[in-house]
């Protein structure tokens, strides 16, 4: 009698494990892809939060009151969108102030991005005071307005 039962048990634990694959759980939307901006080390933002930059202006102006070394990146604003995580308003030691926390973008219905960030990482052994920062490009036109809803472990 055994093999019979066994054989049920078998069956179920097959489809709930292909039943896993199948559905997504916690992830919606398209994915939007997003990639580091250079030179961002320069920055020294001095604030926690988040931050959606959608002009040249408001870009130029954000790297000049940052400290951010000339030329300011190139960005194409009729195509791109820059987005920005910040750790600079609470003490943080380490040897590196830039970090990848971004870990996913995603366009979802009701034409929103939806940011998913990561815990910050370790900084290395240094001791010296750093303000953590990643600041991504991702391809959606800010002619879209686009709600931005950073989620995570947002500063």
């Amino acid at each position: 009698m055994r093999p019979f039962c066994l054989i049920p048990c078998v069956l179920l634990f097959a489809v709930l494990f292909v039943g896993c694959d199948l559905i997504s759980f916690g992830e919606s939307g398209e994915p939007v892809s997003f990639s580091n901006v250079d030179r961002v080390e320069s920055l020294d933002v001095r604030i926690s939060g988040t931050s959606v930059i959608r002009s040249r202006s408001d870009w130029d102006k954000f790297w000049g009151k940052h400290g951010g070394e000339v030329p300011v990146p190139t960005v194409d604003f009729n195509r791109q969108t820059v987005l920005g995580v910040f750790y600079g308003g609470s003490f943080h030691a380490g040897c590196r102030t830039r970090v990848d926390v971004i870990q996913e973008v995603r366009k979802e219905e009701g034409e929103t991005l939806s940011v998913e960030v990561r815990k910050l990482p370790d900084l290395g052994p240094c001791r010296m005071v750093v303000h953590p920062i990643d600041v991504v490009t991702v391809d959606a036109p800010p002619s879209q307005a686009l709600d931005v809803d950073f989620k995570g472990k947002t500063p």
